[in-house]
């Protein structure tokens, strides 16, 4: 089985990214100090980076990511995301038309999948540019990619999805480096959007329960989850999405901790929870199958290849690999 056992505490500790905004950026941008992410918008976002000026590679640093040289910026397509190592980060709307703001084209081919071809494109003077899956790129990248990647996601669906304001129907443009979008006829100001959603690791006897999905593909579990309804707390939702979903009752409900989702704009929060009892019943519309496993059967399953887990990176992975690498 895959290590699923090490705790994700990037988003326990203080974020590596600044958000202030770096006075010196247009100096930055004119140089080619400035560095870029590229992103391509929607339920399945992707990441490109890389190009034939600089050190093309995930290495944690800003200097792996696109150079800002001989590119003009543009406020409809560039947003900024802050600075790392004092260097500043933009995000790059980039649509799947492949069309970019200066003329050109993406780097790294057009694969929108999480695995891509590899996750890397083609090479550029020696140099290997890369386009890959969000989640593809969170099973890979250092922590302060995994942030930036985060962001840029976050803004890119914020900037697509908010052409017109929801007053008066007119058109909005970025604003503030694109951190908002301002209505060009009434002034509202429209930040972008967080959906709270909560997801439980439900347990019993040394036994996890896990679902699949009706959407999903065929082998794949995953813990339980779902969005937090208007006027209800984090803990009721967890009571409520458990028992529609797989009609059991829940004690000993515990927070664990909490990560940004932007797919297109949820914060999942995390929880613990022990079922009262083990008659597990799906739902059948959302849930197709709920198994108990305990922890040599779910490490077998995966070995076995006859189930399939989240995706390193994630937080419903953290929530399996505590309670693999844990007892109850």
């Amino acid at each position: 089985m895959a290590d699923y056992t090490g705790r994700m505490t990037l988003w326990e500790a203080p974020s590596l990214i600044d958000f202030a905004v770096d006075p010196n950026w247009p100096r930055a941008w004119r140089e080619g100090t400035a560095r870029l992410l590229s992103v391509r918008p929607g339920q399945s976002p992707s990441i490109g980076w890389g190009d034939a000026v600089g050190d093309s590679t995930l290495d944690g640093s800003p200097a792996g990511l696109r150079s800002s040289r001989d590119m003009r910026f543009d406020p409809q397509q560039h947003f900024y995301l802050g600075q790392v190592d004092r260097t500043p980060v933009f995000g790059w709307l980039d649509r799947d038309d492949g069309t970019t703001s200066h003329g050109g084209t993406s780097v790294g081919g057009s694969a929108n999948s999480d695995e891509g071809s590899g996750g890397r494109g083609a090479r550029s003077g020696g140099v290997t540019a890369g386009r890959v899956g969000l989640r593809g790129w969170l099973a890979r990248a250092t922590s302060v990619d995994t942030e930036l990647a985060m962001r840029a996601v976050a803004l890119a669906n914020f900037h697509d999805s908010s052409g017109f304001c929801s007053v008066c129907g007119k058109p909005t443009v970025p604003q503030d480096l694109g951190r908002s979008r301002v209505c060009q006829d009434c002034d509202s100001v429209f930040f972008p959007r967080t959906d709270p959603a909560i997801i439980i690791a439900i347990t019993a006897d040394e036994r996890i329960l896990l679902g699949h999905h009706q959407g999903w593909a065929d082998r794949q579990v995953s813990v339980f989850a779902g969005f937090v309804e208007a006027g209800e707390s984090l803990e009721q939702a967890v009571y409520r999405e458990v028992g529609e979903e797989v009609g059991l009752d829940l004690a000993q409900v515990r927070y664990i901790g909490s990560q940004p989702w932007p797919m297109p704009r949820s914060l999942m929060m995390g929880f613990t929870a022990t079922a009262v009892s083990t008659d597990a019943r799906p739902d059948g519309e959302e849930i197709t199958d709920a198994r108990w496993f305990t922890r040599d059967q779910l490490c077998q399953a995966v070995a076995d290849q006859t189930v399939t887990l989240p995706p390193p990176g994630s937080i419903a992975s953290r929530l399996i690999g505590d309670w693999v690498g844990s007892k109850d």
